[in-house]
């Protein structure tokens, strides 16, 4: 098999000096081309002229017709089918006054010892029913005595409890009740219970305990002798605005 010769290595090395050096020119150029400042383009002017352009700037033109209408033109009455507002002589006078809170004295005044039940109306009241000592609507549960033929008691009768823990329950239809007895120094305490209102009595002094007034339906009362030696029971009066 024929070879083919090898080229001349004198040839082949002039070839690749000229194309390195013609790969260097071209860098050369390039470089020199890229530092070299632009020539500046001259602008000439144009015949339209320039404008800005403002955003939400431009001051509104005042209406002549709103300067010259009447002010209830302009600002109709919004108010008009609003309830009117209260005047402060009418604002004071819907808080209760001294005077209004003292037309209950049985609220106001309890007797001695006693507490204070949440008052209903404050309507005249009068009485449509009286419980006697005697009534047999009255239920007695322990040591009560009944006297007859004493003075000053209504009708005549008294019942007397001699031991603490006597009692004596009754129901009533209407708003107040008043329990009268014979009061006596050295006499004790009774207890009031009305549905789940508590009261207390003192015998030794006055004549009568007149309880708050409750809403107008029946109510469950107990009489129970609190202390001391004896108390005794009169009469009951039941109260009521019809």
């Amino acid at each position: 098999m024929n070879k083919r010769p090898l080229p001349d290595r004198s040839v082949l090395l002039p070839i690749g000096i000229s194309v390195f050096s013609i790969v260097g020119i071209l860098i050369i150029f390039l470089t020199v081309y890229r530092d070299t400042s632009q020539a500046v383009v001259p602008a000439d002017p144009t015949a339209t002229p320039f404008k800005f352009l403002l955003l939400a700037t431009e001051t509104p033109t005042p209406d002549p017709a709103l300067e010259t209408a009447p002010p209830e033109e302009i600002f109709p009455d919004e108010s008009a089918g609003l309830p009117p507002m209260n005047t402060p002589e009418e604002e004071l006078s819907a808080f209760p006054t001294e005077a209004s809170s003292q037309s209950n004295p049985a609220v106001n005044n309890p007797p001695p010892g006693s507490t204070t039940a949440q008052a209903g109306s404050s309507a005249q009241l009068n009485i449509i029913d009286t419980f006697d000592d005697a009534d047999p609507r009255l239920q007695y549960d322990g040591d009560w005595i009944s006297q007859t033929g004493v003075g000053n008691a209504s009708q005549g009768t008294l019942f007397v409890s001699n031991t603490i823990g006597s009692d004596v329950t009754f129901l009533f239809f209407g708003q107040q009740i008043i329990i009268g007895y014979l009061s006596e120094p050295g006499l004790g305490f009774i207890s009031i219970s009305i549905d789940d209102n508590e009261f207390q009595a003192d015998q030794s002094a006055g004549s009568e305990w007149t309880s708050p007034q409750f809403s107008d339906e029946e109510h469950f009362v107990i009489i129970i002798h609190e202390s001391g030696d004896s108390v005794n029971l009169d009469y009951i009066n039941i109260l009521s605005s019809e």
